[in-house]
């Protein structure tokens, strides 16, 4: 109900619901983005038990205005592999079943997260690339366009094919700049991967670079929309 059913309601309600993990670092909060398996909720939780605080590790609601992009945090859920438990922790968290579908384990976050009723300000959203061990840390900037299109793919949907969404995905793509983050698969490194997300952050917001113009969409989709 909370993982499926709930945030496609919410879509059909013409919310804007993607399956991310948002996390508020300071002043900013980003959003992670990436398949099943590249590492969303590991580093979500990562970063939270260091200087960060964790939203949510699978929907926020998204909204484009005037100011920039606002995420809004649904429930408080952190969904973790039994690997990423044993790398994360020291002493074993307290942990109860997800499903019957699935061997993740959700772990108890409650009073780790914050009052959830204010919308935060989006600063950037990270498309996670998990490489091998020897991986170097990288973090290229996403086009608007294949942005606009990650979006729609990482997006809850009651009705597969909702022409609302693409308008909607094209908002955030101008409001709330994409890149790829590609890093390696190693706990070990969880620390310079955050280190470098942090100072990207910062460096972008130094240099006003965290915000761009919306994308244009085919006519054929406006039509649609």
């Amino acid at each position: 109900l909370l993982d499926h059913v709930l945030p496609r309601y919410l879509a059909h309600l013409s919310k804007t619901v993607l399956h991310g993990a948002a996390v508020g670092m300071g002043p900013e909060t980003i959003l992670l983005l990436g398949e099943t398996g590249a590492g969303k909720s590991t580093l979500a939780a990562y970063l939270s038990m260091t200087e960060a605080e964790l939203l949510s590790d699978d929907a926020v609601i998204g909204e484009a205005n005037e100011d920039g992009m606002l995420v809004k945090p649904t429930y408080p859920t952190l969904r973790l592999w039994e690997s990423s438990i044993k790398g994360l922790y020291s002493s074993r968290p307290q942990t109860r079943p997800v499903a019957h579908y699935s061997s993740k384990l959700r772990v108890d976050v409650e009073t780790h997260i914050p009052a959830r009723d204010t919308p935060r300000r989006l600063a950037a959203i990270y498309r996670l690339v998990r490489g091998d061990a020897d991986a170097e840390i990288s973090i290229c900037s996403v086009g608007t366009r294949d942005a606009c299109m990650s979006l729609i793919q990482n997006a809850f949907q009651l009705e597969p094919g909702d022409p609302r969404l693409f308008g909607s995905a094209a908002d955030i793509a101008g409001k709330a700049p994409m890149f790829d983050l590609d890093y390696a698969d190693d706990f070990d490194r969880l620390g310079d991967v955050r280190d470098a997300v942090t100072g990207h952050v910062r460096s972008q917001r130094r240099h006003g670079r965290l915000s761009r113009s919306k994308p244009k969409l085919p006519e054929a989709v406006l039509a649609g929309y």
